[in-house]
């Protein structure tokens, strides 16, 4: 099971990954102590468990239309 951690400093955000639920409380508790806040961990949900996964490769293989003018209309 692949876990999340979430946290914030005073101007970003960064999510950090970890396979297990004690690797992602070691660093949750190292970044709490280099000062980041709202520090959180979730559990990750693979693509295998979504319910619209079976039909997202589908919508990939159509091919892209050309592209006829710019967004102002221009050729």
């Amino acid at each position: 099971m692949a876990y999340s951690i979430h946290a914030r400093d005073g101007t970003s955000r960064i999510v950090l990954k970890r396979q297990s639920r004690e690797a992602a409380e070691k660093k949750a508790c190292e970044l709490t102590e280099l000062g980041w806040f709202e520090v959180e961990i979730a559990e990750e949900t693979g693509m295998e468990d979504a319910p619209c996964a079976a039909g997202a490769a589908n919508r990939f293989d159509r091919p892209i239309p050309p592209i006829e003018s710019d967004r102002l209309g221009n050729p």
